[in-house]
C-alpha cells in the first residue's frame, strides 16, 4: 500500500489531530528514526553488500574445487593418477580431472573480476600471469589462454597427448600447478573472509529493510 501525506494528514483529522502541511519525509523524521534518505542510502548499501557476497560465494567454491582437481593430479601416492595411469590404467581421470580444474579456475577468475578490492584484483592478475606464463606449454596439450586469462581447451587434442607431457605440466612435480594451487588457496581465504565480514555486520544490526517496513506499517 502506498501511503502518502495527504492520507497521513486526512488519518490525523479523523483523530482529531490538528492538520499540518507535514510531508511524509517530516512524519519519518519526527519518528525519532533516521531519515528516509539515510534509510535509503543504508539498504543501498546492504543490496550492494549481499551482491558482493554472492561473488564472494562463487569465487570460494570455485577456487576451493580448483584447489581440490589440482591436488588430485599431484598426488604422489599409490592411487594418485598419474601413477595409476602408468600402471596400466585409464588415461581418462588425468583428462577429466584437468579440464575440471581449468573449468574452475575460469570461474574463479571470470568472478574476481567483479571485484575491485586491492587483494582481488592483485590475485586475479597473479592467476592470468600463471597461465600466460606457462601459455607455451599450454599450447603444446591442446589449451590456450585468451587476452583475459581465460582458457579454453582443444579436448582431441588434449587426448592425444602422452602422459609423461602431461605428467611434466600437470603431475605431483608440477611447478605451475604448485603454484596455481598456492594462489587459489589465497583467493579461498580472501573470499571466506569477506563473507564471514559482510555476514556479521548483518547479522548484529544490519537489518535495513526490516526496520523500514515496520515504519511503514505502523503508520498505516
Amino acid at each position: 500500500m502506498r501511503i502518502t501525506s495527504q492520507m497521513l494528514n486526512a488519518s490525523a483529522q479523523k483523530a482529531g489531530v490538528s492538520v499540518t502541511q507535514s510531508t511524509l519525509l517530516d512524519y519519518l523524521k519526527k519518528d525519532g528514526g533516521d531519515s528516509l534518505m539515510a534509510v535509503l542510502n543504508k539498504n543501498t548499501q546492504k543490496t550492494s553488500d549481499m551482491l558482493k557476497q554472492s561473488n564472494y560465494d562463487k569465487i570460494a567454491k570455485s577456487s576451493s574445487d580448483l584447489i581440490d582437481e589440482a591436488n588430485k593430479l599431484m598426488d604422489k601416492g599409490e592411487e594418485g593418477l598419474f601413477k595409476l595411469a602408468k600402471g596400466g590404467g585409464a588415461l581418462s581421470d588425468i583428462y577429466e580431472s584437468i579440464i575440471d580444474m581449468f573449468e574452475s579456475y575460469n570461474s574463479t577468475l571470470s568472478n574476481s573480476k567483479t571485484l575491485t578490492g586491492t587483494l582481488e584484483v592483485f590475485y586475479n592478475n597473479m592467476l592470468k600471469e600463471l597461465t600466460n606464463d606457462n601459455s607455451d606449454s599450454l599450447s603444446n596439450v591442446g589449451i590456450s589462454v585468451d587476452k583475459d586469462g581465460i582458457v579454453s581447451i582443444d579436448k582431441d587434442k588434449l587426448k592425444s597427448t602422452d602422459v609423461d607431457t602431461l605428467e611434466t605440466l600437470f603431475g605431483p612435480d608440477s611447478d605451475f600447478l604448485s603454484k596455481l594451487s598456492f594462489v587459489s588457496k589465497k583467493i579461498a581465504d580472501s573470499a571466506n573472509a569477506n563473507i564471514e565480514s559482510i555476514t556479521n555486520t548483518y547479522t548484529h544490526g544490519g537489518k535495513i529493510l526490516n526496520s523500514l517496513s515496520s515504519k511503514f506499517d505502523t503508520m498505516g
